[in-house]
Formats: structure tokens, sequence, C-alpha cells
């Protein structure tokens, strides 16, 4: 063959490998993964204080008034005898004693009268209340030699 008949046999040649020619496909995939870095430490604080304080109440108190009646009177035989009784806000409770006649008979000597008042008063009783506060402290710990830090990680 002549060197012309090379050379387009050549260029046919070229063509077909450009015509057959393959172009790889890159294509890129992005591998993600996390670790634990401490960022900061957070302290919380919890204290209890003591105060006191006055708390006012009501309180009812019953004062007892005692009265002695003289009654004097006789029982026959037969006759009922009083039991204790309540007459509005008093409470009756008669007072029996023997006494010697010919014949023996129940005599209503006394009978004791009490009556209860209810009082109410204001008072003041010191108590002591607690109460608690709490105090939050954040820190950045101190990056050590395993630790990287935010512009280590945004190196690429």
């Amino acid at each position: 063959m002549t060197s012309k008949a090379a050379s387009s046999s050549d260029r046919s040649q070229d063509r077909e490998l450009e015509q057959q020619s393959v172009v790889p496909v890159v294509a890129e995939q992005a591998v993600v993964s996390k670790r634990q870095i401490v960022s900061e430490r957070t302290r919380i604080t919890v204290s209890t204080e003591a105060h006191e304080e006055l708390v006012e109440h009501s309180l009812t108190t019953t004062d007892v008034a005692i009265e002695r009646r003289p009654v004097g009177h006789v029982f026959g035989p037969g006759e009922s005898l009083p039991g204790v009784r309540t007459e509005g806000d008093v409470t009756v409770i008669p007072v029996f004693e023997e006494v010697l006649v010919v014949e023996t008979r129940l005599q209503l000597k006394e009978e004791l009268r009490i009556r209860q008042q209810a009082k109410r008063e204001l008072v003041s009783t010191p108590v002591v209340l607690r109460r608690q506060h709490v105090e939050i402290d954040r820190s950045v710990p101190d990056q050590g030699p395993d630790q990287e830090t935010q512009q280590d990680r945004k190196k690429p």
C-alpha cells in the first residue's frame, strides 16, 4: 500500500474508534458518619432554704361555768327521779342524797348547771417553710488531644 492508502485507512479506523468510544460516567457517593463530641457541660445546683412565716388561724375554746342551785325536793316512794337533761345550752345534772326520816326517802339536794360558751380568737403561730432555688451553670469543656475543634470539622 501506498502512503495515501495507509493514511486513509488510518483515518477510517480513527473515525470508527471515535464512533465506538465509550465515555465513562463517574458518580460520587457521600458517606455520612457521626461521633459524639462533648460541646458543653451543664451543672444544676438545687439549694433549700428555710424561713419563718406567721400563719394566722382560728382557734375555738370552750369555757365551762358551773352553777350550784339548791332544790330541796323530797321524793316519795314510786315517784320518778329526774335524769340528766339539757335546757337550751345548759346541761342539768341532778345530785341526790338520802336523808333519814322515819322512812328513807330520796331528796333532790341540788342541781349542777353547766353552761358551755364558745369563744373564737385569731392567733398567729410561727411556722418554718422551705423553698428551693435552682442554679444552672453551662461550661465548655477543655478540648483534649482526641477531640477535634469546630475549625477542624469544617476543613475538607
